[in-house]
């Protein structure tokens, strides 16, 4: 009936006969149709909205947001029709010519137009109230903003801005191969008999198995969902007693579909001084999920770059820096060597030739997402403006720098593991260095890879590293979600210098999210205000940004690069130097902090928060 009136006639029944009566009927049907397609067994409703997703181009919504918009787009069209009643109303008033019948006419329009308006404005209200009562109870949070829940990763937080400084596989990687195993680095020793079921120090043989109490490694598809036992998976742990090796003996995933695996790290896990390792905020653990493929890595190893170049003479206080192109096995890559105590032998530094000469002591750990390997010399020989020590490689010396192939097992290139690690360099699934990039796993002497050698000087590079480059720009605003935060410094830096203590990332509001960053050499063009041996990008993985239409908004992030930062010369990023808006923040010791652009005397801290770099040394 009301459908086949012409235009005019619709507009004078809605203002005159039946305003309160359309807008009761638009809150009824609705918060009908809100019910109807919430309703589980509700297939035809699921199947009628996406088609009108494909439609609209509303698909990439959530289902609050969309049917918020449509009920928003109801109320705001009849509005609109309110508006118009008003005009037409005044225009019915200004053209009477003192009729009182047309003048009766427009109070008429008038008075039912401001009841339309208020049961327009009132049926708002309840809808909304009533929605938001609903989406609450059905867990889909409310319309006036999305829920940040749906953007931050429970039990992420740990990683970064918690006691977990990094892992691999990392966060929701794919293509994992099955026969990969899993790391795990800490801030700070750990307790290896919290992780390694039946643990005794300096027992022999020491036990290598894993305590699910406190690790679980879990297939996400039945019927393989319940955690590996402890007794399938083998654990080693590196020299620092930071960085955990779990190896399954048997292969992970599937030989005909990919396979998600989530591994937690429990309450039950304390740290070498007797402390629980998760605590605060994140006393319920640390957990993390990735998908393993139907492949099995069988492809060896090879180094990429080293620093410093190989065949030219460099100062004393250089690091020796190895880097991969894959992960590799932190605690077959890592150690000591100091004889007689301490004697690794996987990586060795010589002075001299390597027949002849006599190995350099000193550490090797490793960073960068387990892919680049450093090495510290232990002989002090000068301080940088932190005061921190530096340390240097034999002066006017030749050297050498050999790492080790480990021994092959029958299945080449997998490595024959000796006890819990193994006697020379191995991926992250067990594979054998292929030192000369011929793409075969050869074992020690002809895969030992040795390509690098150097002299040294006797004056120590004095060299600070400053940021050159950032992105985003400082203050930019609506970035993507997941975008990236890198700072590009003027000259190659320390890999694991660069780590969740020094390259931070703070959300404000504050809210849980994960950050850990990366170093790599830059490549191409180097920019302006780059040094003659290179640049380094240092990028700062982390969750998601939280969106401007996210309830408790908006947030700013506040990425934080400290002193601890420091050069492949060792050398600390102190005072602070960084990009502006325009020009370069640059620093003195009376104002040796950057922040935001701005040099200032104070420890640059985070709006709303506390956090803040560390005091001037």
């Amino acid at each position: 009936m009301l459908m086949r009136r012409n235009p005019t006639t619709f507009l004078r029944v809605v203002a005159r006969n039946r305003p309160a009566k359309l807008a009761m009927a638009t809150v009824v049907f609705t918060i009908g149709l809100f019910a109807f397609l919430l309703h589980p067994d509700s297939a035809f409703a699921q199947t009628a909205f996406e088609q009108f997703g494909s439609t609209t181009r509303l698909g990439q919504e959530s289902l609050p947001i969309i049917i918020a918009r449509i009920i928003r787009v109801v109320l705001g069209t009849l509005g609109i029709i309110t508006v118009v009643l008003l005009l037409y109303s005044g225009f019915l008033w200004m053209t009477s010519a003192g009729d009182p019948k047309k003048i009766e006419r427009a109070k008429s329009i008038i008075k039912n137009a401001v009841i339309g308006l208020l049961i327009i404005f009132s049926s708002f209200a309840i809808t909304q109230f009533v929605l938001n009562a609903l989406l609450r109870a059905t867990g889909l949070g409310g319309i006036s903003g999305r829920d940040a829940g749906a953007f931050i990763e429970p039990n992420s937080g740990s990683l970064g801005a918690g006691v977990v400084q990094d892992h691999y596989p990392p966060r929701n990687a794919v293509d994992i191969p099955r026969n990969a195993k899993i790391f795990v680095t800490f801030k700070e020793p750990v307790d290896p008999s919290t992780v390694i079921a039946g643990f005794v120090e300096g027992a022999t043989p020491q036990s290598n198995a894993l305590d699910p109490d406190a690790v679980a490694i879990v297939a996400s598809e039945p019927p393989n969902s319940l955690p590996l036992p402890g007794n399938l998976v083998a654990v080693s742990v590196s020299e620092d007693r930071k960085t955990f090796v779990f190896d399954p003996t048997e292969l992970l995933g599937s030989a005909t579909r990919d396979t998600n695996y989530t591994v937690s790290l429990t309450g039950n896990i304390k740290l070498a001084n007797g402390r629980d390792a998760f605590t605060g905020v994140f006393s319920s653990g640390y957990s993390w999920t990735f998908q393993v493929s139907t492949v099995v890595d069988l492809t060896p190893p090879q180094v990429v770059s080293t620093t410093p170049t190989s065949g030219a003479e460099h100062f004393p206080n250089s690091l020796v820096q190895i880097t991969f192109n894959e992960p590799m096995d932190p605690v077959a890559s890592t150690g000591t060597q100091n004889p007689p105590t301490k004697n690794f032998t996987n990586i060795s530094v010589f002075n001299g030739p390597v027949a002849t000469g006599t190995r350099v002591t000193g550490t090797f750990s490793i960073g960068n997402g387990y892919r680049t390997l450093v090495f510290v010399p232990d002989v002090l020989c000068a301080k940088d403006q932190c005061g921190s020590d530096v340390f240097c490689l034999p002066v006017s010396s030749p050297i050498n720098v050999v790492a080790r192939a480990a021994t092959l097992s029958t299945d080449p290139p997998q490595a024959v593991l000796i006890g819990v690690s193994y006697d020379g360099i191995v991926d992250a699934a067990g594979n054998s260095l292929d030192g000369d990039e011929d793409g075969i796993a050869e074992g020690p002497g002809a895969d030992s890879y040795g390509d690098l050698q150097f002299t040294t000087g006797d004056k120590v590079d004095a060299r600070q590293p400053t940021i050159i480059a950032v992105d985003p720009n400082l203050n930019e605003g609506e970035i993507a979600t997941d975008r990236p935060v890198t700072a590009t410094f003027s000259m190659p830096l320390m890999a694991t210098s660069v780590n969740g203590s020094s390259a931070q990332m703070w959300p404000d509001p504050d809210h849980e999210m994960f950050f850990v960053p990366r170093v790599d050499a830059v490549t191409g063009t180097p920019p302006a205000r780059c040094e003659a041996d290179g640049c380094s990008r240092v990028q700062i993985l982390h969750g998601a940004f939280l969106p401007l239409d996210v309830e408790g908004g908006p947030y700013s992030y506040y990425p934080m690069l400290t002193k601890d930062i420091k050069g492949s010369n060792q050398f600390c990023m102190y005072p602070a130097s960084g990009p502006a808006e325009t020009g370069s923040c640059v620093a003195t010791l009376a104002r040796p902090f950057c922040c935001n652009g701005v040099a200032q005397r104070d420890a640059c801290t985070t709006i709303g928060t506390n956090r803040s770099l560390p005091p001037t040394p």
